[in-house]
């Protein structure tokens, strides 16, 4: 560790530009959201836009050297949450598909393989079905709140309509 550094660690960052979530949103343009089964999953996000916010917090605060700091909306969603805010804000009506984690994990190998074979790089992966799985993915914001001033300020609708609106206006999401 280097003593004058500042260790971020963002929750899943979302916002205009980005190709990993954009995949979820794909899948609900066309109005079908895909779910391991198994019941809720809640996990914390950050608008990209928040992620800057909160890195130059931490950049600029002297005592944040050699300090970790979890940056995210303070607020836990569930991903149904996230499907159903999209939805709306697309207007789509949706179908939820709910896969047995046995076969995500295959289709995870299958595109692993795909992956390889092609040189293209892939989103799914058995690693982030294993990640996908787990029914908290959730961190403690209190130390960037009350060490560096820093509070993610972007609600999941507001961060979701500006991404989408963004997706929508470049053509990567059409709805």
């Amino acid at each position: 560790l280097v003593p004058d550094a500042v260790i971020v660690r963002p929750a899943v960052v979302y916002g205009p530009r980005d190709t990993d979530v954009l995949e979820i949103f794909r899948s609900i343009s066309r109005g079908l959201v895909l779910e391991i089964s198994g019941g809720e999953r809640w996990f914390q996000a950050i608008y990209v836009k928040d992620l800057a916010d909160g890195l130059l917090a931490a950049a600029r605060t002297p005592q944040a050297s050699g300090r970790a700091y979890f940056l995210a909306h303070a607020k836990a969603v569930a991903w149904s949450e996230l499907s159903s805010a999209a939805a709306r804000i697309m207007r789509k009506r949706t179908r939820v598909l709910r896969i047995p984690s046995a076969l995500a994990y295959a289709v995870g190998g299958c595109a692993e393989l795909c992956s390889r074979l092609t040189g293209k790089p892939t989103i799914l992966s058995r690693e982030k079905v294993k990640e996908a799985r787990c029914r908290h993915w959730t961190c403690d914001t209190r130390r960037a709140s009350q060490e560096l001033g820093f509070e993610a300020q972007t609600s999941l609708e507001l961060g979701l309509a500006q991404t989408l609106a963004w997706y929508k206006e470049t053509g990567w999401l059409k709805y």
